[in-house]
């Protein structure tokens, strides 16, 4: 499960940060630019919600997640290997296809792994965070030094995730199928609908401000090295905070910490309307450790309160297309856009604006666990 983390993880570092630019260089650009650099979040809205209803109903977690990372590899060497957008669509649609679930598969694995034990879940999703530390400074060197394509990376990391799920024995906690007549997950919930909502505002700031936080940087007159410090002093938080999960779960429970690590990113997003130092920017883009890692803890084990041991991937999808989908594209388009009419501080006044709305959403949400789905 460990290597599962790392692997899947640093698929993602290893590919997020540099597929524009390998894009640029290849020429392609127009609607197939946009299309494969939406090609993940679309997937986690569009596949990955359909893989977990049918993993769960079969009780099939571990087929479905090595079947993902083989279509995904599949796909990440049509995509090394592409020579026309055509092509690179294509190959860019079954990568989604199959990374896409990946991450909501691998937690409901690791929660039927950890069985009563849910509170470590945080210390082995550490392993991502730590996967795609490793991945993205790996494959910037790379390309760097020795002028090779990033995807060269996504190919390798594609094959380490369908190595790790090969490898990954059968599950000692018994999978809980689903019964046929039970009711899928409810999108119409209240509770449940508060919960996603919430997610994917908090979430949408997140992605918005780490891709155009070079923007802000150079607006202040910062070289792109203080970037990369900042970004890998949040994520080195974030792994510290996962490893601490268990006692920041019992201490405060799921709905206290998720709320807390909203309520701290309208501080986060405030503070950066003031900072200007190399230092001060560095230590405030360091509680993205608590604004995203515990924020990330306790929305995994609300989803799955929520949804019950037989829809636990249902749920992790149902929460990765929210947060990781519809959150994530809005928060890039919406950022892009804001950006381009008005500037970077105007960027960080909304992200205190949509932090204060979802926390104001969180607080209707579920506040305590679910007996039933409804239907």
């Amino acid at each position: 499960m460990r290597g599962l983390y790392l692997a899947s993880f640093g698929l993602l570092g290893s590919t997020v940060p540099f597929l524009a630019g390998e894009l640029k260089q290849r020429g392609i650009d127009g609607l197939a630019f946009v299309f494969v650099l939406s090609a993940l979040p679309l997937g986690r809205i569009l596949a990955a919600p359909p893989w977990g209803a049918v993993a769960d109903a079969h009780g099939a977690h571990r087929l479905a997640v090595r079947l993902g990372a083989l279509l995904a590899l599949v796909g990440a060497v049509g995509m090394l290997t592409s020579g026309s957008s055509t092509v690179m669509v294509g190959a860019a649609a079954l990568f989604a296809l199959g990374a896409a679930p990946g991450g909501p598969l691998i937690d409901s694995l690791a929660l039927l792994w950890l069985g009563p034990d849910r509170a470590a879940y945080g210390a082995l999703r550490g392993w991502g965070s730590f996967g795609y530390l490793l991945a993205s400074l790996g494959v910037g060197w790379a390309v760097d030094l020795f002028a090779v394509s990033p995807l060269i990376g996504t190919v390798l990391t594609s094959a380490a995730v369908l190595g790790f799920g090969l490898l990954l024995p059968s599950c000692p906690t018994p999978v809980v199928a689903a019964e046929p007549s039970e009711a899928p997950v409810a999108l119409t919930d209240p509770a449940l609908w508060t919960l996603l909502v919430a997610s994917a505002l908090h979430f949408s700031i997140h992605v918005a401000t780490s891709s155009l936080l070079d923007v802000h940087l150079d607006a202040i007159g910062l070289p792109s090295r203080w970037t990369g410090t900042a970004i890998a002093a949040g994520v080195v938080v974030e792994i510290i905070v996962m490893a601490r999960s268990r006692d920041l779960l019992a201490r405060l429970g799921p709905r206290a910490l998720f709320l807390g690590a909203m309520a701290l990113g309208v501080v986060r997003w405030t503070a950066m309307l003031w900072v200007r130092s190399p230092g001060a920017i560095v230590a405030v883009q360091a509680l993205h450790g608590l604004t995203f890692g515990a924020f990330w803890v306790a929305a995994v084990a609300l989803v799955d309160d929520w949804a019950g041991p037989s829809r636990r991937a249902q749920g992790q999808a149902t929460l990765s297309a929210a947060m990781a989908g519809v959150g994530a594209l809005g928060g890039v388009a919406g950022g892009a856009a804001l950006v381009e009419m008005t500037d970077t501080w105007t960027l960080f006044q909304a992200g205190v604006v949509v932090s204060l709305l979802a926390c104001a959403v969180g607080w209707l949400g579920p506040r305590g666990k679910r007996a039933k789905l409804a239907v």
